[in-house]
């Protein structure tokens, strides 16, 4: 309950017409206004049903679909001709009181079926199941993806820095400091890092909403996934411009000169 109240007991057939409507709906129609006190009607202008409370959201129809616009009604006011009851159970094996129910719902009333049973894990589940599937599958191919991607900066990078041995060589016999040299070719990769992060960022963004059917609750621009990713591709640029770089500034800069 969000505003208003529930249905009660004084809600029944000859009373006022009530109803309770859920957030999507008060913010629909009433935006900005109190709902409590508004009326509705289903369509033919002769029962107008009035607004007595406001409840949260429910996805209804699955966790992937969007919110519909909900609305109420007392048993009493309007019976329906079929209904879904929900048992919570205090055992660990909620099936097990399904014998024990069906004998209840006999006791009052036996030309009245139980049927579609199921567990709240089963029915979560059959809603979750195809986009859990879907985000099993991009996961894997995502994170086989990232290790292609990580592998081949790493490879690139480093025989960009193999190829300046050289150079290094040439900095070493000027008399540059070993970590002189490692800095600079830190920094060099960095940038080009840096650039390659920008760009693909840049790319992501505009590929992004291509995902947005298999989010729920969760943005395709999470701040945090990006920056995860943007460290990820700096970390690697940096250790496979360091690593290279501190092997070589360790190598006398005539075996250097010589090998190249």
């Amino acid at each position: 309950l969000v505003q208003g109240r529930l249905f009660s007991s004084q809600d029944r057939k000859g009373t006022l017409q009530v109803a309770v409507i859920n957030r999507a709906m008060a913010e629909k129609f009433w935006p900005g206004q109190n709902p409590i006190g508004k009326r509705v009607t289903p369509g033919n202008g002769t029962d107008w049903w009035e607004v007595v409370g406001v409840v949260g959201n429910v996805r209804s129809f699955g966790l992937v679909a969007n919110t519909p616009y909900e609305m109420y009604r007392s048993m009493d006011q309007q019976p329906f001709p079929s209904m879904t009851v929900v048992l919570r159970t205090q055992t660990d094996d909620p099936t097990s009181i399904v014998q024990s129910a069906r004998q209840i719902v006999a006791g009052i009333d036996p030309s009245v079926p139980v049927t579609a049973v199921q567990t709240m894990e089963e029915v979560v589940s059959a809603s979750v199941g195809q986009p859990r599937l879907l985000s099993a599958l991009s996961a894997l191919f995502g994170g086989l993806a990232g290790l292609l991607a990580m592998v081949g900066i790493y490879g690139v990078t480093a025989h960009n820095v193999r190829r300046q041995r050289r150079e290094f060589g040439i900095r070493l016999a000027l008399g540059a400091e070993p970590g002189a040299v490692q800095t600079l070719v830190v920094k060099r990769g960095g940038a080009v890092a840096a650039a390659g992060v920008v760009l693909g960022a840049f790319g992501a963004l505009l590929l992004s909403q291509s995902l947005q059917s298999m989010l729920n609750d969760v943005q395709p621009t999470d701040p945090t996934v990006f920056g995860l990713n943007a460290l990820m591709v700096v970390a690697v640029s940096v250790a496979a411009c360091y690593l290279p770089a501190r092997a070589a500034g360790r190598v006398d800069p005539m075996v250097i000169l010589r090998d190249n």
